[in-house]
Order: structure tokens, then sequence, then C-alpha cells
């Protein structure tokens, strides 16, 4: 994934590693922001809204934890990147502990590894945005909600067209048939290997590995007479065999008088991988 065109902000007292960091990051297209202690760097962070910060833990004046702390309260969806020393371990485990994402031990002498770290957790930040955004449109679609299946029907596609996930519908019963599947043609054959017709009538449950099919039947019960989304992860079964790792956020609809689960699924393989990596 291309980052460039991305803001780091450093927070350190050594001009030396400034500019060591500014001259790489500059190289790899990205823009830097420079401060000398936590003050400026809290004002260039609420300023200037970078994406992604690189603090030390000892700066003059308000110390870096107390920076983290501020940064992680105010946008905790931004990556935030410790640099430590290495004496320092346990206060880099505290930083983590008020909400840094990862950290990098001082002296830095690889700029690459920098840059590796750096990656990583906007991959992460990226992600975590395009969960939202799909949880977005969900909560669009259970307020749009209506009792007309075909107006709803239209009103499900037009709004997760495009969209690289797994729109369904299926019946609140034993058996969980689908009744509506739509997705990314290309996707759908190459992800799950299904066109979509061909799960029209399926049961969700033949999807499911059978201790996950008893968890989807418990979390469809607790939709009932709550007017909100649920999500959880689940291995979906692909034709091939291959079980693949999918967000799926549900909710339960009543249409013409049949109770119908509507939900959407997106393939998180890619977030699982940057997610063990990041451990």
């Amino acid at each position: 994934m291309d980052f460039s065109g991305k803001t780091i902000l450093t927070i350190d007292d050594e001009p030396a590693l400034r500019r060591s960091l500014q001259a790489h990051f500059e190289d790899s297209g990205f823009q830097v922001l420079g401060a000398a202690n936590g003050s400026q760097g809290i004002e260039l962070f609420r300023t200037r809204k970078p994406e992604v910060i690189l603090c030390d833990l000892r700066i003059p004046g308000m110390s870096g934890l107390e920076v983290i702390r501020i940064i992680a309260a105010e946008a905790p969806e931004t990556p935030l990147i410790v640099l430590s020393g290495a004496g320092l371990l346990n206060d880099a485990l505290e930083a983590l502990r008020q909400g840094a994402w990862d950290y990098i031990i001082k002296p830095v002498s690889d700029m690459a590894s920098v840059e590796h770290v750096v990656n990583k957790s906007l991959e992460k930040a990226r992600l975590l945005e395009e969960n939202r955004l799909f949880q977005e449109r969900l909560q669009v679609l259970l307020k749009e909600r209506t009792r007309d299946f075909n107006r709803s029907q239209n009103l499900i596609e037009s709004i997760f067209q495009g969209m690289p996930g797994l729109v369904f519908v299926y019946e609140q019963n034993e058996e969980g048939n689908f009744v509506l599947v739509k997705y990314n043609h290309q996707q759908c054959e190459r992800i799950l290997g299904y066109h979509e017709n061909e799960l029209l009538g399926l049961s969700i449950l033949a999807l499911l590995e059978e201790e996950q099919q008893a968890l989807a039947q418990a979390r469809v019960r607790m939709l009932e007479n709550r007017d909100e989304l649920l999500s959880h992860e689940y291995l979906i079964r692909s034709k091939s065999g291959e079980m693949i790792p999918f967000l799926v956020s549900s909710y339960l609809a009543t249409f013409e008088g049949k109770d119908l689960i509507v939900g959407f699924g997106i393939d998180i393989r890619e977030k699982k991988k940057t997610e063990k990596s990041l451990i």
C-alpha cells in the first residue's frame, strides 16, 4: 500500500534525529512536521492533524507519556508510535497501555525499519477506517429500512454498490436460507467461489464451521427486540472448502410480516495479517 502524501509528526528534542527522519520520509513522499517538545507537538497535532505521530518519551516540559495520553484520548484512530531508549522499555509498555500503537528503540540506525513500522500502523489505521465506514453504511440501511422488500432490495443494492463486501439477506428461522446475495462479481468468484445465484436458497449455516453455527444462531436471537447492529468475526467456508475470516454485521428487519436478517460481510484476511505482524 502506497502511503505517500501522508503527514508525519515527529516529537523529539534531538534536532539530528528530526532532520534524519524528515530527510528519509520526504524522500519516500511523506510530508514531515517536527516538534522539539510536547507542547509544540500537541499544537501541531491539533492544527495540522497528521496521519501518524512519532513521539519520544523523554522530551522537555510535558512528558512523552502525557503527550500520548492527550493524543490517544482526542484521536484514538491516529497511529502513535513511541521512540524509546533501550533502558525505557517499561515506559514504552506503559505508553502502549495509554494508547500508543507501537514503539521503536533508540538510537535509530535503520530508517527503513522505522518506515516499515510506520507503514504497518498506517495500514492498520486504513483497515479500521474501512470497517468504520462499513458500519456507518449499515446504520444508514437500518434507519432507511422499509416493510416493502422490493424497495428495500433496491436500497441495499444502491447503498453497497461498488463496496468490496458481501451483502446478504436470509430468513430468520432454523434453516437461515439466503433470499438475497449481492457481491462484486469478480470478488465473489475469486474469494468465495460461488456465483451470487448459487447462494440463493442455501443455508447460511452451511458456510460456517459446526462450532460457529450455534454462535450464529445465538447472535440472531440477540437481535430480537434490538434495533441495532451486531458485529462478529466468522470463518466462512468457500466453495473450495477454504475457511476465510469475515467481519459480519447484521440486524433483524421485518418485511411484509416476515423476519429477515440483513447484513454485510467483509473479507478481513489482510487485517488479520496486519494484526499478526504487529504482535
